[in-house]
């Protein structure tokens, strides 16, 4: 209505201006905050329509005390920020699979009561509401999660490998690509259970190929800069 020139960030893999409709129609300037070597840009694709790599921003706060203890080696298991139905399920059953492996689960839920429901007196597995994931992903052998973009895109530019059980929204999708990519194995929603939960961490922890695509992938997106290539983008696009 006013004429002022509309930049969309789309956070999560390319899927056709169809779905989205005079949203992605009526940007300017579309950049993709998703790789383009884990979501391959289709043949035809809109000349203002960029990928831009993945953009990750976490709020400053220092690595707690506890997680640089000497353990065994931590696994991340995550849910979305924004709840789903029912994905409680997951992190029972991540908690439940976990406990056979000579590892630590760290589970961070979005609530208090959620997290409430999961603590437990194991000494394996601690339950917080948020803790920086890259402080986390830094020292983690493997990340568990519902296959939220978000958190893909920071296991893989971590170099973690992951078991995703897509949930809900694009997750499917996001968690298609990252198998694909040789970094995750993918447990469907409806095959969930802590055994086999359980079985496919122990396919990654026991498969090397999972860890050195993960750690491959990893320096290649740590390689360049996202967010300067997106301010280079939109200078471009507004001189």
């Amino acid at each position: 209505e006013t004429g002022t020139p509309m930049c969309i960030i789309h956070a999560t893999y390319y899927i056709g201006e169809g779905l989205f409709g005079s949203l992605t129609a009526a940007g300017d300037l579309v950049l993709l905050a998703t790789d383009p070597v884990y979501d391959p840009p289709p043949d035809r694709v809109p000349p203002n329509h960029h990928w831009v790599g993945t953009l990750i921003w976490e709020p400053v706060k220092e690595s707690p005390a506890w997680l640089e203890k000497p353990g065994e080696p931590w696994v991340l298991m995550t849910l979305s920020s924004a709840r789903q139905e029912g994905e409680l399920e997951l992190a029972r059953a991540a908690v439940a699979a976990a406990a056979e492996f000579p590892v630590r689960l760290l589970v961070t839920l979005a609530d208090e009561k959620s997290a409430d429901d999961l603590r437990s007196t194991s000494q394996k597995v601690r339950v917080e509401t948020f803790v920086p994931h890259s402080h986390v992903l830094d020292r983690a052998r493997l990340c568990i999660a519902h296959a939220g973009h978000g958190i893909v895109a920071k296991a893989l530019r971590f170099g973690v490998p992951m078991v995703l059980v897509p949930w809900d929204r694009d997750q499917p999708g996001v968690a298609a690509r990252a198998e694909a990519l040789g970094v995750a194995k993918v447990v469907p929603r409806s095959d969930l259970s802590p055994e086999s939960l359980g079985g496919a961490i122990r396919e990654v922890l026991g498969t090397p190929s999972y860890r050195e695509s993960a750690r491959l992938h990893g320096e290649r997106i740590r390689s360049y800069d996202s967010a300067a290539l997106v301010c280079e983008k939109i200078e471009a696009f507004l001189s």
